[in-house]
C-alpha cells in the first residue's frame, strides 16, 4: 500500500485556510442546530425520563408511529418524545419501537412505576388493537412429584407447564403469579419456576416455564385461569424503565468532566513529549474541532433523517453510547496527530524555526499511515453502523463522523496551527521535501 504514496509531493498547507474556514462554517451550523434542538438533543440518559419498548401486531411505518406518539407531548404526559425502531430477528422490522420520553417539568420526582404506567396507558389509548397482547397456554395443574424431598419441605403441592407467546424472565413471572393471587384474595403462595436452560440466577427470558406453587390443585387452576385472562388483555412491553433526573444530572456532570479532563491530560502529555505547550494547545484545538463537528452531526440528524433515511440516518441524541464514541474519537484523533507531530519534530531537528515545507513534508511522509489507519478503522465502523443493530447505531454514527473529522483535523487543523502559533517560518517557506519511502 505504501507504493501508492511513494514520492508524494502535495502542498497540503495551501488548503489550510480554506479548510479552516469550512470547519468554522460547519461548526457554526452544528452549534445552531444544537441550540435549536435544546434539551431535545439529550437522551434520557442525561435528561431523565422513561423508556418503553412496545410490540405491534403488524408492521407500521415509523412516521405513523411518531405521529401517534407525539400525542404524549400534547397530552402533557411527557415533555419531549423520541421514537426509535428496534430491529429484531425474532419479530422482524417495523414492529418494535422504543418510546423515550422526558418527564414534564415539575414531575421529576414522580415514581418510576407511576411514570411508566402513565406512558403505557397512553400508548394503549393511542394504538389500541394494533398492540400485540400477551398469550398464555397452560397444562392442567397436577400434584408435585415428591421425588427429592425438597418439594415436600417447601410445601409445594401443584405444578403446571406454561407457554407464553413472548419471552418472560423468572422474576417477572413470579411477580405476576403472586400479584394475581393477591387480587384473588388468596394467601400469597410459595412459587418456584423452572426451565432446563435457566441457571437459576440470570434474567434471561424463556417462552416455556414449569411453575410449582404451594396451592392446592383447585386454587392453582383458578390462579392460572385468572392469569390467562389478565394476560390476554395486557400488551407486550418488551422493556420499561425510568432514569431519574438526579441520576441523569450526575451522568451529565460526569460526562463533561471526563471530556474536560481528557483535554487537560492531552495538553500535559503533548507538552511533556514535545517540550512545548503550544504543541499541546494545537492538538487540543483539533480535538475540540472533532468533538464539535461530531455533536453538530448528531444535532443535524433531526433534519437529515427525512432525506438520508436510505443511509440509515436516524434522529440521534446525545446518550451514553455517544459520549463513549466522543471519548474514543478523542483518543483516535490525538494518536493520528501525534504521528504527524513526531515526523515534524524529526524533520525540524535543530532548526530554529518551523517552515511550511517542513509541515508539508511531514504530512506527505505520514500520509500512507494516515490513509491505512483511517481506512481500516472506517471499514469496521461502517460494518458496525450497517449491521450492528439499534443498540450501537448512535455510537457507530458518532464514530463514523468523528474518525473522518479526526483524520481531516490532524492534517488541516493541528499541523498548520503549529506554524500559525509560531509564524516566523511563514516568511521563509521551503520546498516540499521528498517523502521517505
Amino acid at each position: 500500500m505504501m507504493q501508492f504514496f511513494k514520492d508524494l509531493r502535495v502542498d497540503f498547507f495551501r488548503l489550510a485556510k480554506p479548510a479552516t474556514a469550512l470547519s468554522l462554517i460547519l461548526i457554526a451550523i452544528g452549534l445552531g442546530a444544537l441550540a435549536i434542538r435544546g434539551n431535545q438533543i439529550f437522551d434520557i440518559d442525561f435528561l431523565g425520563g422513561t423508556s418503553v419498548q412496545m410490540l405491534l401486531k403488524d408492521k407500521i411505518g415509523i412516521a405513523a408511529v411518531r405521529e401517534k406518539v407525539d400525542q404524549l407531548r400534547k397530552d402533557g404526559v411527557a415533555q419531549d418524545v423520541a421514537v426509535t425502531e428496534v430491529v429484531s430477528e425474532e419479530h422482524g422490522g417495523e414492529r418494535i419501537y422504543r418510546i423515550d420520553s422526558s418527564l414534564p417539568q415539575g414531575k421529576e420526582q414522580t415514581s418510576a412505576a407511576t411514570a411508566i404506567e402513565a406512558v403505557q396507558q397512553s400508548l394503549v389509548q393511542y394504538f389500541g388493537p394494533a398492540l400485540q397482547m400477551h398469550s398464555l397456554s397452560s397444562t392442567e395443574p397436577t400434584a408435585v412429584v415428591a421425588d427429592a424431598g425438597a418439594a415436600d419441605a417447601s410445601g409445594l403441592k401443584s405444578q403446571s407447564d406454561l407457554t407464553f407467546d413472548e419471552r418472560l424472565n423468572a422474576e417477572t413471572l413470579e411477580g405476576m403469579l403472586k400479584e394475581t393471587a393477591r387480587n384473588l384474595k388468596m394467601v400469597e403462595p410459595a412459587v418456584v419456576v423452572e426451565n432446563p436452560d435457566w441457571d437459576g440466577r440470570s434474567s434471561l427470558g424463556f417462552k416455556t416455564w414449569t411453575v410449582k406453587t404451594s396451592l392446592e390443585l383447585p386454587q392453582a387452576k383458578e390462579l392460572l385461569s385468572s392469569l390467562q385472562t389478565q394476560l390476554n388483555a395486557q400488551p407486550v412491553w418488551l422493556s420499561a424503565n425510568q432514569i431519574g433526573s438526579s441520576v441523569a444530572g450526575d451522568k451529565t456532570r460526569t460526562g463533561l468532566v471526563a471530556v474536560f479532563l481528557s483535554f487537560l491530560a492531552i495538553i500535559g502529555y503533548v507538552w511533556f513529549r514535545f517540550e512545548r505547550i503550544s504543541w499541546g494547545f494545537a492538538a487540543v484545538v483539533a480535538l475540540v474541532h472533532d468533538v464539535l463537528v461530531t455533536l453538530g452531526a448528531i444535532a443535524l440528524s433531526y433534519w437529515l433523517k427525512d432525506y438520508l433515511g436510505f443511509l440509515m440516518v436516524d434522529e440521534f441524541k446525545i446518550s451514553l453510547p455517544v459520549l463513549a464514541a466522543i471519548l474514543t474519537v478523542i483518543g483516535y484523533s490525538i494518536n493520528d496527530t501525534i504521528v504527524i507531530f513526531d515526523r515534524i519534530r524529526e524533520i525540524k531537528g535543530k532548526s530554529p524555526q518551523l517552515t511550511v515545507g517542513m509541515i508539508n513534508a511531514a504530512v506527505n511522509q505520514t500520509m500512507s499511515r494516515t490513509i491505512l489507519t483511517a481506512g481500516t478503522t472506517l471499514i469496521s465502523i461502517v460494518i458496525l453502523y450497517a449491521m450492528g443493530g439499534q443498540g450501537v447505531h448512535s455510537f457507530a454514527f458518532a464514530m463514523l463522523v468523528g474518525v473522518v473529522a479526526g483524520t481531516y483535523s490532524s492534517v488541516y487543523i493541528a499541523a498548520p496551527l503549529l506554524l500559525w502559533i509560531n509564524p516566523s517560518g511563514m516568511d521563509a517557506p521551503k520546498p516540499v521535501e521528498k517523502a521517505a519511502v
